[in-house]
């Protein structure tokens, strides 16, 4: 019998997600248990590490390259992951102001074949959140749409978890302009509806 190998538990996982995306999952999910994809940013923030190796590279760091004791060690870290819910949770509707700031001065998603054309992050914004994670983890943030199969809850090359809560506040700034009225809002969960893309997820209440 093989002894446990992180190596061989990425390649696996690896090949999972490749058919989850190539399968696709329609239909009404919930955020939590959080997606896998977020896992990077939660060991990267658990041992305050910012990188681009992925989480297998800053786990082997951590125990010395000892593939063993790193398989353990993702277990460990897994399990905390995956019971991540939400300690507090804060809303803002959005005005005409900001949803104009968006169309007008947020950052855009660039499109192939030119990636010179840019589309709005999210299309039809209505309510942004922001919740802070259980456990220390962090921060995320979730943008609901009046079309729920066009909302986003991240954007290309954007982190799933914000170490920092004024991280994320700096990110909402930049698409929805300074003027955010947040109230506490109580949530125990968010539905999506689910597509291919991971990044494409509609919020509902």
């Amino acid at each position: 019998m093989r002894e446990p190998s992180i190596t061989a538990l990425q390649h696996y996982l690896n090949g999972f997600q490749s058919a989850l995306c190539a399968l696709g999952r329609g239909g009404i999910e919930k955020l939590f248990p959080l997606p896998f994809q977020a896992f990077h940013d939660y060991v990267g923030n658990h041992y305050k590490c910012e990188t681009a190796i992925g989480w297998i590279g800053i786990i082997l760091e951590e125990t010395n390259h000892d593939e063993e004791k790193s398989f353990s060690v993702f277990c460990e870290l897994f399990d905390r992951f995956k019971s991540l819910s939400i300690d507090h949770c804060s809303r803002a509707t959005l005005s005409r102001e900001n949803i104009e700031y968006h169309y007008r001065s947020a950052p855009k998603e660039m499109l192939p074949p030119d990636y010179q054309t840019g589309i709005p992050l999210y299309v039809d914004p209505t309510e942004i959140y922001i919740v802070k994670l259980t456990d220390s983890a962090g921060y995320m943030y979730v943008v609901k749409s009046q079309d729920m199969r066009r909302a986003r809850l991240r954007r290309y090359n954007d982190r799933w978890i914000y170490k920092r809560k004024s991280e994320v506040e700096r990110y909402v700034r930049e698409c929805f302009g300074p003027s955010l009225d947040w109230k506490a809002v109580k949530m125990d969960n968010f539905e999506f509806r689910n597509s291919s893309d991971s990044r494409v997820i509609g919020v509902g209440s």
